[in-house]
C-alpha cells in the first residue's frame, strides 16, 4: 500500500505570563473573544472580504496558532498553512444577513452576542470572521480570542484588512513569542537590588493608598460564578474636536481629560464622602521597554497595566492634572525598571499550572477577593489613521469589546466621535446602571465643553478690535 507523508511537526512557542492567565481563566471567566465590528463606508464583494480575511491567517501566524499541552505547562504550536486551516478557516466565517445593522439596538445585542461566543484555543482556529451584506454600509466581524493578541495587534489586522480591500498586498508578519520578563527587568544585574526595593515601595504605598479609600463601584452584585458578559454602545454627547479643545485648555491629552471624567462621574453622587475613590486601571503597551538590542515584537500579547486613584471634591480640571500627573509618573517607573515586584510573581505564576492557578481564581471570586478597582479603561486612540490616504473603502463606525472581570471602557475615536463601548458582567450589574453611569459622564463632559465655549467666547470679545484705515477725504 502506498504510504502517505507525514509532514514535519509544526513549531512550538512559548507562552508568556499574560497567555497563561487567559488560558487558566477561559473556562473559568467564559472565552476571551475580543469581538470587533467594523462598518464600511461603501458596499464591498462578499468574495473580496472572505478572500482578504483568509489572507489574515496566512499573513499572521499567530492565528493559526493553537495551545497545545505539555506534561505541565502549555506551549504555542503553528499550523502550517495548508488544508486543514482552510477547513478550520471555513468553520471560522460566515456569512449573515439576519442581523439589522442600521438599528443601534439590534446591533448591540448581536455585540453582546458575540462577545460570548467561546473560541476553540486547543482545537484552533480561535477566530470568528464574519461578513454582513449592507446597501451602502456593510459590516465585518473581526473576532480573535485575547491570548492570541491584544489591541495594538488587532490595529494591526484591521490595517491589512483594509489595505486588502483597497487592493494593497498584505505584508506577512513574524510569528513572535518573547517574554514580558524583559520589559520589566533592570538592564544590568547590579540594578535588581535597587530596582526591587524601589518596586516594592511603590506596590506598598499603592495598597495604603487603596486600603485608606472606599474605592466606588457601579452597583455590583455578588456572585458566586460568572455568567454572560454584556455590552453597552455609547456616542459621547460631546464631539471629539470639542473635547480635544476641552483637552488643551487643561494642557492634557485627549485620553487622559475623558478618564478625569470617568472618575469625576464615578465620585460626583459620593461628595460628602471623604474616603471614597475613583481607581481607574489603565492598560500601558510594553512593546516600547524591550531593552536596547532586543527585537522589538509585533503581534502577541504585550501589555501591563497601573492605577490611577482620584477622591475628594475636585474640579474636572483638577482630576485630569492629577490623572495626567499620576500617569507620567506610571510611565516614569516602567522607564526606570521600578514596576517589577509584582510582575516577578506573575511570572512564577505558570510553574503552578494551569488547573492550580483556575483553582485559585474560583476560590478567589467566591470570597470576594478579586482587586477591587472602579474600572478599567482601554483605548485605540484616533482610529482615524487606520484609514490610507487616497483609500477607496474606508471604515465609517468602529465597535470594540473584550471580556473583563471588571467594567470595562472602550475608547476610540472615528470621523469626529468619541465612543466607548462598555463591556461588564451581566450577573453583577444591571445595563441601566451603566447607561444612567454614562448619563453623568455626558453631563460633565457638556458642561465642560460649554464652559470652554464661553471661556473662548470672552477671550475673542476682550481683544481689541483691528485699526480702521482712516476715512477718504471729502471732494
Amino acid at each position: 500500500m502506498p504510504t502517505t507523508a507525514v509532514p514535519a511537526p509544526a513549531s512550538t512557542y512559548p507562552l508568556n505570563r499574560s497567555e497563561h492567565g487567559y488560558l487558566a481563566l477561559d473556562g473559568f471567566a467564559g472565552s476571551f473573544h475580543q469581538a470587533y465590528l467594523l462598518r464600511l463606508d461603501r458596499p464591498v464583494d462578499e468574495v473580496l472580504v472572505r478572500r482578504a480575511l483568509r489572507q489574515l491567517v496566512s499573513a499572521f501566524p499567530r492565528l493559526r496558532c493553537i495551545a497545545v499541552p505539555g506534561w505541565h505547562r502549555h506551549r504555542w504550536q503553528l499550523l502550517p498553512d495548508d488544508e486543514a486551516v482552510d477547513q478550520l478557516f471555513d468553520v471560522a466565517y460566515r456569512v449573515r444577513g439576519d442581523v439589522a445593522l442600521d438599528d443601534p439596538a439590534a446591533l448591540q445585542a448581536h455585540h453582546t452576542q458575540l462577545l460570548n461566543e467561546p473560541l476553540p484555543i486547543e482545537h484552533g482556529l480561535a477566530v470568528r470572521m464574519g461578513f454582513y451584506p449592507h446597501p451602502q454600509r456593510p459590516m465585518i466581524h473581526l473576532g480573535v480570542h485575547h491570548m492570541l493578541c491584544d489591541g495594538r495587534s488587532m490595529q494591526m489586522m484591521i490595517t491589512a484588512l483594509l489595505g486588502a480591500l483597497n487592493g494593497q498586498p498584505m505584508a506577512p508578519v513574524p510569528m513572535e513569542a518573547p517574554s514580558l520578563l524583559h520589559t520589566i527587568r533592570p538592564l544590568h544585574w547590579k540594578e535588581w537590588p535597587r530596582k526591587l526595593l524601589a518596586a516594592r515601595r511603590h506596590a506598598q504605598e499603592q495598597q495604603r493608598r487603596l486600603a485608606a479609600a472606599r474605592v466606588l463601584q457601579l452597583p455590583t452584585r455578588a456572585t458566586p460564578h460568572y455568567s454572560a458578559h454584556a455590552v453597552v454602545h455609547h456616542r459621547l454627547a460631546v464631539s471629539a474636536p470639542e473635547l480635544r479643545a476641552c483637552a488643551r485648555r487643561h494642557g492634557v491629552s485627549l485620553n487622559t481629560l475623558v478618564v478625569a471624567a470617568f472618575a469625576q462621574a464615578f465620585l460626583q453622587p459620593h461628595a460628602g464622602d471623604p474616603l471614597a475613590a475613583s481607581v481607574i486601571r489603565l492598560s500601558v503597551d510594553l512593546r516600547r521597554y524591550f531593552p536596547p538590542g532586543h527585537a522589538v515584537p509585533q503581534m502577541g500579547n504585550y501589555v501591563a497595566a497601573f492605577l490611577v486613584q482620584e477622591g475628594g471634591r475636585r474640579s474636572l480640571d483638577e482630576h485630569a492634572r492629577s490623572v495626567e500627573a499620576q500617569v507620567r509618573a506610571a510611565l516614569a517607573r516602567y522607564e526606570r525598571r521600578e514596576m517589577c515586584w509584582g510582575y516577578l510573581f506573575e511570572e512564577l505564576m505558570p510553574l503552578l499550572g494551569r488547573t492550580a492557578i483556575s483553582h485559585i481564581a474560583w476560590g478567589m471570586k467566591r470570597a470576594g477577593r478579586f482587586p477591587r478597582i472602579s474600572a478599567h479603561a482601554t483605548s485605540l486612540g484616533d482610529c482615524n489613521r487606520l484609514n490610507a490616504a487616497g483609500a477607496a473603502t474606508r471604515l465609517h463606525e468602529l465597535h470594540i469589546s473584550a471580556p473583563s472581570l471588571s467594567p470595562l471602557l472602550c475608547m476610540t475615536e472615528l470621523g469626529g466621535s468619541f465612543n466607548i463601548d462598555v463591556v461588564f458582567q451581566r450577573c453583577e450589574t444591571e445595563p441601566d446602571e451603566v447607561r444612567a453611569w454614562l448619563q453623568r459622564l455626558d453631563a460633565l463632559l457638556l458642561a465642560e465643553a460649554d464652559a470652554v465655549t464661553q471661556i473662548d467666547a470672552a477671550a475673542r470679545l476682550a481683544q481689541p478690535s483691528p485699526a480702521q484705515p482712516p476715512a477718504p477725504l471729502a471732494a
